[in-house]
């Protein structure tokens, strides 16, 4: 009797261990739901920026073509794009939507965080 009495209790202690480290992370706030939305804005937003960037850097390269130059070859009015330097062989873009501000240096250039 005192055996099985052991037994189950030694079962219910188990049972109360897994289920306090389970729910632990939540306990201690370590599952973030408002972290992972900010997660997901930041992606959506860099998103953004790749597709954004790439259009306009794809006009200007059309122009480029045509004209032999990147200065003063494009005319935009864009909230959220603006072209920070351009010259005969190169050029510089920049986004900005909220905080973050990401770049692409062109010709054939990858978009990053951060300014020109």
């Amino acid at each position: 009797m005192v055996t099985r009495l052991f037994g189950f209790l030694s079962i219910l202690a188990v049972l109360a261990a897994s289920g306090y480290a389970y729910l632990g992370h939540e306990r201690l706030g370590g599952l973030n739901p408002i972290g992972k939305a900010t997660e997901a804005e930041a992606g959506a937003e860099r998103a953004s920026a790749k597709y954004t960037l790439a259009i306009v850097a794809g006009q200007l390269d059309q122009v480029h073509v045509v004209t032999g130059t990147y200065a003063d070859t494009l005319d935009f009015d864009h909230s959220f794009v603006r072209l920070v330097r351009a010259d005969a062989y190169s050029y510089c873009l920049e986004y900005k939507k909220t905080q973050e501000t990401y770049f692409m240096a062109g010709p054939r250039g990858t978009v990053a965080l951060g300014s020109c």
